[in-house]
């Protein structure tokens, strides 16, 4: 007489499961780090005008420049005292200094609250760090509308 295999047989779905959660974890913490990693960005100057718009509004101007230095200046300020307008700010160990673009924006809006426009002119050579650490330090002051021209 031969013996009857059994048909009943039991499947480790262990494994499975365990993949399966790693995956998920995978998915929900990318998904945390895309949204954190993302700037809110839009146009600050361009070529639609307001409705009612005459002249283009007071902007702060960042300019970097090929030896890690940055310009700033506040276009169309008409009440802006000339000796502030224009400032040139040195890099830190071939670095933006953005801790003093931050300074000198914070005086600017002491002198002007309603400045909200800034526009960043990065070089040939400008760093995505320092153009990110400009546009933080520019946000902390409330300087909502930031756009990049492009090089």
């Amino acid at each position: 007489m031969e013996k009857e295999k059994s048909l009943d047989f039991e499947v480790n779905l262990m494994p499975m499961i365990s993949i399966l959660a790693v995956c998920i974890c995978f998915l929900l913490l990318t998904g945390v780090w895309v949204h954190v990693g993302t700037l809110n960005l839009s146009q600050a100057v361009g070529t639609e005008v307001p409705l009612g718009a005459s002249e283009n509004p007071t902007a702060l101007w960042v300019r970097f420049e090929n030896d890690s230095s940055v310009q700033v200046s506040v276009k169309n300020g008409k009440d802006l005292n000339e000796n502030i307008k224009v400032i040139t700010i040195q890099h830190l160990d071939r670095h933006v200094n953005a801790r003093d673009i931050e300074r000198f924006a914070k005086n600017i809006k002491v002198a002007m609250p309603q400045l909200n426009v800034a526009l960043i002119l990065p070089a040939a050579n400008s760093s995505y760090e320092d153009i990110v650490a400009v546009m933080d330090r520019l946000k902390k002051q409330d300087i909502t509308n930031i756009g990049i021209a492009p090089l």
